[in-house]
Formats: C-alpha cells, structure tokens, sequence
C-alpha cells in the first residue's frame, strides 16, 4: 500500500480479492506485485448452443478461468478499477501466495482438458468442465472457494446447533461461499 511505516507485509505475500458491484458486480483474485503478478478471474463464455435464450436468462454458459501475468495482470485490474463506483481491494494475510498458487494450480488440473487451453502473450485461459451458472458457479463462488481451500479463515464463521435429543448446544466453525461480489465485498469490509 506505499506506506511501509503503517502497513507490513513480513512473509512478502500480497494475495489481494477485488470486488466491483456495478451491475451484476464481478471478483477476481491476484498474487505477486508489478510484474510479478497474477490474476485469476472466473468467467463465463458463450451460452451453450442450443440453450441460448435459456442459458440467458438462468445465467448458464460455459465456464473460463483466466489467468494474467505481467502487464496482463496490471492492465486489466487498471481497466477495472475504472468501473463506475470503483473496486474494493483487500489484502488477504493469513495466507500465502504459494496456498493460492498452488490451489488454482489444483483446480486447472482438475477442471479443465487440455485442447480448451488459449494462451495469448500473459494471458492464458482456460475452459473448465465446470459450467457457469450465475446463481451457484460464478466469480464470487470461485473466489470464495480458492480462499477457503488455500486455508484462509477470513470467510469462517461459527454456527450453534442444538442437539434437541438430549439438549446441548454444540458451535462449529463454517467456511461460507458467496455468491454476490457485493456480499462479499460487505463480508470482508466487515473482516
């Protein structure tokens, strides 16, 4: 953040969540800083043939994650943060750039085939075989789903459940998954 007398960053991670809430809003994720960084943005592609006025309107289409380096990465978080009403960033510090790396890593290697792969200058994206669906797959979900399987607690709460059999109240932890860019960016302003 430019002010190392206020702000530190001891293990030198910088893994950053990005919300926009203009319209339907979007999240996207990044590691690394300057030219080091790399963006992860999950989106959807074209409706599927065949469904396109359905798709359209439930929100459902084909599923790319893509991933940016280098000036990729800083031109498109600099075209973003243009978006009327801005972009909230923040710093997610309880864990690593390597828990993140290597998470995503999991999930391209579990989500995608290799002829769906297009690579152009720092940019790589990849179609998954998991679909787009706005109400339950999208940007936010994805998001949300990376921080918690890198093993971050910033989306962790603690629910009471009452055994009615024999009456006690037992609290366990929760990871949420949003779905709104804009519940999330609420959540962690909160955090």
């Amino acid at each position: 953040m430019n002010n190392p007398l206020k702000y530190i960053d001891p293990r030198g991670d910088t893994v950053r969540v990005y919300t926009e809430t203009e319209d339907w809003g979007h999240s996207w994720m990044s590691v690394g800083e300057g030219d080091d960084m790399v963006v992860y943005s999950f989106g959807p592609g074209a409706t599927k043939k065949g469904q396109s006025d359905k798709g359209r309107i439930e929100g459902i289409a084909d599923g790319f994650l893509t991933v940016m380096g280098g000036d990729e990465a800083k031109d498109y978080n600099s075209r973003k943060a243009k978006v009327q009403g801005g972009v909230q960033t923040v710093v997610i510090s309880d864990i690593s750039d390597a828990d993140v790396i290597d998470v995503v890593n999991k999930f391209i290697e579990n989500n995608t085939t290799l002829e769906s792969k297009s690579e152009y200058g720092d940019k790589t994206t990849y179609k998954t075989n998991s679909m787009y669906k706005a109400p339950t797959n999208n940007c936010t979900t994805f998001v949300s789903d990376m921080l918690n399987s890198a093993g971050s607690e910033i989306l962790s709460t603690s629910k009471s459940i009452t055994n009615r059999s024999v009456g006690e109240v037992n609290t366990i932890k929760v990871k949420q998954t949003f779905v709104l860019p804009s519940t999330l960016q609420s959540w962690l302003k909160k955090k």
